[in-house]
Formats: C-alpha cells, structure tokens, sequence
C-alpha cells in the first residue's frame, strides 16, 4: 500500500547556520587586541560590524559645517560630540557623525554615552541615505533617543525625526534649506536648515 508523503522544507546549510552576535565588550576587545583601529571606520549594529563609507570632500564640508554652526547655538549643560561612539544596550556602539548630550562631570572618560545621555543625534548622508534613514533610525528610536537628524546631501534636505518608539519614530519632517529647524529635546536650538546644507 502506498502512502502519500506530505513535502517538507529542509533547511540548507545556509539556512541552519546561526550568526554570532557581537556584544560591545567583544568588540572592544578586538579593538584592544589590534584586529581593528578607528582609521578602520566600523561600527558595531546589532552585533554585526558594519563597515562605513570612506569619507569622502562631501560629507567632510558638512560635518565642518555642523562643527562650525551648532555651538554657537547650544545651551549651557550640553556637548556636541562629533564622529565618537554612542553604546546602545549590548549589541550596537554607533559612531554618528554628531550627537549632542547632557555634560557630564568626567567628560566620558570611563564610558562612551548611552541613550540617556543622548538628546540630538545627526548623520550626514550622502552615500548612506538609506542605511540612515531605516537601519539607524530605527536603532535610535528603539533605544529612545528623543531626536534624531538626516542631512540629506543630494536631496539637499534635513529630515527631523521625533517620537521614538519601539517600532520607529513617529514623526518625520522632511525640512529645505529655506526653513529653520526648531529642536523639540535641545532647548532654545534653532537653526536654519540652509547653514547646515552651504
């Protein structure tokens, strides 16, 4: 007598194969060990080590008008931090292009900021709008960054993410270098859009 067999799915071996997630102490021990160095432009994201784009005269021009311009505009009892880690839980330590946090009496010297330490994060995007603009946004929001900033060079626009949740932010402005952005976790920060695009 014949029985009819029901298909199943086997797993390839691509398939069964688990990835080894990266915790923030492993990566630092690479780094102590000599296996990376910051001339190697990598960042932990969610326990994979993810390798950023060169930086390129683009991306250089705007980050100087970042270091340039904001200063200026801060309030007392915060730091603008540019291109330096940020820990976030055990799996991710992201190197944005600037972060602006709470002071802090030892200046960080023990350990990187966290995401209470955090009020405003930006990255320029030139050749990462999409990485930035999902991959980080989404990393940020989990870890309930109040406020986070894409410059986005080729559509020469700001995009002002607020609300974060689990799922992402909640809100999304998309601003033009003819409009002033008001930050909403830095108080008394404003400042127009066209000083950060040139």
């Amino acid at each position: 007598m014949a029985f009819a067999s029901t298909p199943r799915h086997v797993p390839s071996p691509v398939d069964a194969r688990s990835r080894y997630a990266f915790t923030v102490a492993d990566y630092h021990q690479l780094v102590e060990a000599g296996h990376f160095t910051r001339a190697d432009r990598i960042e932990l994201i969610h326990g994979e080590l993810t390798i950023m784009p060169p930086i390129g005269p683009e991306h250089s021009y705007h980050t100087t008008r970042i270091t340039n311009s904001l200063p200026a505009e801060l309030p007392a009892g915060v730091w603008l931090r540019m291109n330096e880690p940020i820990t976030i839980a055990n799996h991710s330590e992201p190197q944005p292009d600037a972060a602006i946090v709470r002071a802090k009496a030892d200046g960080y010297r023990k350990a990187h900021p966290g995401p209470k330490d955090v009020l405003l994060i930006i990255e320029v995007a030139d050749s990462s709008v999409e990485f930035d603009m999902q991959v980080k946004s989404k990393l940020y929001a989990k870890a309930g960054i109040g406020e986070y900033w894409v410059l986005d060079v080729k559509e020469a626009a700001l995009h002002v993410f607020t609300g974060p949740s689990a799922k992402g932010y909640k809100s999304i402005e998309v601003l033009d270098a003819g409009d002033t952005v008001r930050s909403r976790s830095v108080t008394g920060l404003k400042i127009a859009v066209k000083q950060l695009l040139g």
